[in-house]
């Protein structure tokens, strides 16, 4: 089982790092696919202040995530990637949400920003809303 989590780790990572160029390492899903999964883990590299963001945001929801620091003990991955641009005082920025399976990674929700202004919610709560908005359709009860 290990074993299994590991190479679908190596699987996102390298999903992330390659900028998803050639190939697809990973299969697509739907956001109900969200439904009874509840260990959470971020991916932002260094950028510390955004992930605090992140989890700030998704836990006001009192969604009842519990926040994983290993990827492979995660059902859930978020990956964040932003740009900024100094000249034009433009951030872009992407967040990827997928499901840790095996054999492959299935992504279920993708969300781009572009804040163009500090007046702006940061494009991190953006993320954060939409991501509690399609976690709570996946498990509402019917």
């Amino acid at each position: 089982m290990k074993t299994k989590l590991l190479i679908i780790s190596a699987l996102l990572l390298l999903c992330v790092s390659t900028g998803f160029a050639q190939q697809r390492e990973y299969e697509i899903g739907k956001s109900s696919e969200l439904k009874g999964l509840k260990k959470i883990f971020i991916d932002t590299d260094d950028d510390l202040q955004n992930r605090d963001r992140v989890t700030k945001e998704i836990n006001k929801a009192k969604l009842g995530l519990e926040w994983v620091e290993k990827i492979e003990d995660a059902e859930i991955v978020i990956t964040f990637k932003a740009n900024s641009n100094t000249i034009f005082g433009l951030l872009d920025s992407k967040f990827l949400v997928f499901l840790n399976s095996y054999p492959k990674a299935r992504l279920v929700m993708t969300y781009e920003n572009r804040q163009q202004s500090g007046w702006e919610q940061k494009p991190t709560t953006k993320f954060a809303k939409e991501f509690i908005k399609a976690y709570k359709e996946a498990n509402q009860s019917k």
